[in-house]
């Protein structure tokens, strides 16, 4: 079973990927939390995820904000992050992440399934 936790201020995204990524893949088991401070104290309480799905701008501590606390604990910086964002133009999205940590929105479900499949792999 590999467990993903999604991070998000809007309940219908969690609830949107964890009933279609369940579904895909039995595999997945998807956990929600509500803000960066709730994955944050989710993962104080030893629910720790093999991935972790965070929105970028979220009220509160941001995605990038949520990165930096996770790399500064040893416990949590090796757990995987990708990206959900709504980008005004490709140049923004460039120049704050690198490499394919991060998924623009609006996204396929199954194109969202494919990403986590090739970091689980990554990582294992």
């Amino acid at each position: 079973m590999k467990k993903i936790m999604v991070v998000d201020n809007e309940p219908d995204q969690i609830f949107t990927a964890k009933t279609t990524l369940e579904n895909l893949d039995e595999e997945f088991e998807v956990i929600g939390a509500g803000s960066a401070e709730q994955c944050l104290e989710m993962l104080n309480n030893g629910e720790i995820p093999d991935l972790i799905i965070s929105e970028t701008k979220m009220q509160g501590m941001s995605g990038r904000e949520l990165s930096d606390k996770l790399k500064e604990n040893p416990a949590w910086q090796d757990i995987p992050l990708l990206f959900l964002a709504v980008w005004k133009d490709k140049f923004e999205a460039n120049s704050v992440f690198s490499g394919d940590n991060h998924i623009e929105k609006p996204f396929d479900m199954r194109e969202l399934k494919t990403r986590i499949d090739t970091v689980l792999k990554k990582e294992q």
